[in-house]
């Protein structure tokens, strides 16, 4: 019998987020972690853009919803130099009090309705402008299982960061040499996203080598050959 069951889910979540923050503190690494502050004021000309359909799918009003206000919470963050970006240290709880609405969610290989569904393709857009950007990827967690087909496919295999709060997270330290931050909006059923740079940067191209074996999908993301990241996805397609 798992004892973890007996355990109420907001006790467990209480516990891995104080945990969390009692790890990032050992290691020093909340000090790196950017604060949150706009600049209106500083200029972004430089930067990298991509666009991604919001296909269709249950909850499909409520996931443009939370789209756009995760959206809100990461634009023009500043992140200097040398910085760490946290996507929950900027978006907070997904709650239903923080305004989110019951969306899509994968949840332990299952799609279940939850409070902050859908915003797992903002976490990766954001991933793979960072790619592209070259910055250096501290975090991140791909889906266990690809539940999409080619056709209702909104992005490459492999490009996905999938974000639970408390559990997993997406985290980045600025290795460029100027300023960046994120914009991404929401415009009828696309979501837009631009990383802005202070100065120049380098828009590398992105490889996503994908073998299929019996029941799994096993993804290379490689930038000019070198390896960035391995994903592996169980298959369940069909799953609207």
């Amino acid at each position: 019998m798992n004892w973890k069951q007996w355990i109420p889910p907001a006790l467990r979540l209480t516990y891995r987020v104080l945990q969390r923050v009692r790890n990032d503190q050992k290691s020093r690494f909340s000090t790196q972690l950017t604060r949150l502050q706009r600049s209106p004021g500083v200029s972004f000309p430089f930067g990298i853009e991509t666009v991604q359909p919001i296909k269709p799918s249950a909850f499909f009003e409520n996931k443009i919803h939370n789209i756009a206000l995760a959206s809100a919470a990461v634009r023009r963050v500043v992140i200097p130099p040398g910085a760490v970006f946290s996507f929950w240290s900027a978006v907070g709880y997904p709650g239903r009090l923080q305004g989110y609405r019951l969306g899509r969610n994968l949840v332990n290989g299952q799609v279940r309705g939850a409070y902050g569904g859908g915003l797992c393709q903002v976490s990766g857009m954001m991933y793979y402008l960072a790619l592209q950007a070259g910055i250096e990827v501290l975090e991140r967690h791909n889906h266990s299982v690809d539940i999409y087909t080619e056709a209702e496919r909104f992005a490459p295999l492999g490009s996905d960061a999938t974000v639970v709060f408390g559990y997993k997270d997406l985290r980045f330290r600025n290795n460029l040499a100027t300023a960046i931050c994120f914009e991404l909006e929401v415009r009828g059923s696309q979501l837009h996203g631009r990383l802005c740079a202070a100065g120049p940067i380098v828009c590398y191209a992105l490889d996503f080598i994908r073998v299929d074996t019996p029941g799994e999908r096993h993804v290379r993301t490689e930038i000019a050959g070198n390896l960035v990241a391995r994903s592996v996805y169980l298959v369940r397609t069909g799953v609207v």
